[in-house]
């Protein structure tokens, strides 16, 4: 029979998800015998002629010539690590100072690390104070880590021995802000893998700073319930890249097993860098199965990945206190409790209002996932809630920027607009992130004047007043949408 492109064998679901995030065996051809003189181009256009030397042939069969490689994806114009490019280097090691060293193989024409559109062809990771990869977000008013390898002209040392496990090299955000923790640092990691073709379900995570030590531009060590909260944040959002429960790794701690030993550490693959800004750009279209993994993944590592759809409608209320907070909370409970003047009586015995930092972990996500309906308050009490059940609805209130009375007023007294908020308009925190989020139906409680916020003054930090009848439309409209067949 003639062949016709449909019948050809399908790819099926299990063979897709392994091409999208494991890389297949890449093409290698050695070189039988490389020409004497090797051409190289340096800067905007530099070309000279090296004397290639053949390796030493004084190691073993199995010990011979061992040099890193790497691949980046992301920015790879730009040498500045504030590009968010993410990238995987293949055999490199750790020693007590701390650095990690990138082999090369000498008087060889080998590509550049960047094409730079200003200074053209770089050989060297670092250019003046620029490192290479960014381990952390980058804004104007918060440290930002920085980190490149440091090239060594040889191979590896002598009898080194390299872990097998892919290791990904982090630096915290803010360690105890819950949002930041989950989507600017641990699910960038599982994008990266992704990314680089090298997903594992159980990676090894070397955190640069650990939750008991000082940060860099501090020497002050971190309060008791500091500490104790970046440890809660760290085990439920991080360790399950690690797929089982063992300590995640301080830099530290393999600094100070390298000058115990004598001997550096060497890895056979270290992730480092990546996509860290998921709140203030909206390029992220291609993410959302990534999302969904990374959702999966956490609810598998808390028990919970298995967990069955709610048969019965549950509203979770979250009472936040200080900035952003709902100021009449206990009204809102009241009435939603009441059945919303008779607009949503299934809810009637069937509203919970929290305060999530009373909870584990565990028991947050366990609670979350049987929830049908969530209403909360802008800010990092509602970075949990993308662990929603599939078709859940989230009520996510706004909030009104402050701006100056005319276009040229000077700044004081009105808000920088991160996010590019027009004047007059309700929006919404993280959208950038939750736009991307598939699997919950998105309502918006939008607020518009003084008479939506706390005392009349509106902000970005603002406490809202919601209105209740606004409140009872939107928590109508969510069980309307759940109560639709989502399936033909």
């Amino acid at each position: 029979a003639p062949q016709t492109p449909w019948s050809h064998k399908m790819v099926s679901v299990a063979e897709a998800g392994a091409l999208m995030l494991v890389r297949a065996k890449p093409l290698y051809i050695p070189v039988a015998h490389p020409p004497s003189k090797q051409p190289q181009l340096s800067g905007r256009g530099l070309v000279t002629a090296m004397q290639y030397e053949a390796p030493s042939q004084q190691r073993t069969q199995n010990d011979a010539n061992v040099y890193s490689s790497h691949e980046c994806v992301g920015e790879l114009g730009d040498v500045k690590p504030r590009s968010q490019r993410a990238c995987l280097f293949r055999r490199v090691c750790l020693h007590a100072n701390g650095s990690f060293t990138y082999h090369r193989q000498t008087n060889l024409s080998l590509p550049p690390l960047i094409f730079d559109r200003r200074y053209g062809h770089l050989h060297e990771f670092r250019n003046g104070t620029d490192a290479f990869v960014g381990l952390n977000k980058h804004v104007r008013y918060k440290s930002h880590m920085r980190w490149s390898p440091v090239l060594v002209n040889g191979p590896a040392p002598f009898g080194a021995t390299f872990e097998r496990r892919l290791h990904l090299l982090s630096a915290p955000y803010v360690r105890t802000n819950l949002g930041h923790v989950i989507w600017e640092e641990a699910f960038p990691l599982l994008l990266a893998m992704a990314q680089l073709g090298a997903y594992t379900p159980r990676a090894t995570l070397v955190r640069t700073l650990g939750c008991e030590e000082s940060g860099r531009h501090s020497t002050e060590p971190p309060s008791a319930s500091s500490t104790a909260l970046c440890r809660k944040f760290e085990e439920g959002f991080l360790a399950p890249l690690q797929g089982e429960r063992r300590p995640i790794t301080r830099l530290q701690h393999l600094r100070e097993h390298v000058a115990i030993k004598g001997t550096p550490r060497c890895f056979a693959r270290l992730l480092a860098g990546g996509y860290h800004d998921m709140f203030n750009t909206d390029v992220h279209a291609g993410k959302e199965p990534l999302i969904a993994l990374y959702r999966q993944r956490v609810l598998a590592y808390h028990g919970l990945g298995n967990q069955p759809l709610p048969t019965a409608h549950s509203l979770l209320l979250f009472r936040k206190t200080g900035r952003r907070a709902i100021s009449n909370i206990d009204a809102v409970a009241r009435f939603l409790r009441g059945g919303c003047d008779s607009a949503c009586n299934e809810l009637r015995g069937a509203v919970r209002v929290v305060s999530p930092q009373s909870l584990s972990i565990r028991e947050q996500l366990q609670m979350i996932t049987q929830t049908t309906i969530a209403v909360s308050p802008p800010g990092g009490v509602s970075m949990a809630l993308p662990f929603l059940p599939d078709g859940a609805c989230v009520v996510l209130i706004n909030y009104l920027a402050r701006h100056p009375e005319r276009a040229d007023a000077h700044l004081r007294g009105t808000e920088r607009q991160t996010h590019h908020e027009c004047r007059g308009c309700s929006w919404t925190m993280e959208a950038e992130l939750w736009r991307h989020v598939r699997h919950v139906h998105k309502l918006y409680y939008q607020v518009w004047d003084e008479s939506d916020f706390a005392r009349g003054q509106f902000g970005r930090d603002a406490s809202v007043l919601v209105k209740l009848p606004k409140l009872a439309y939107l928590v109508r409209a969510a069980l309307n949408t759940i109560g639709m067949p989502q399936q033909i």
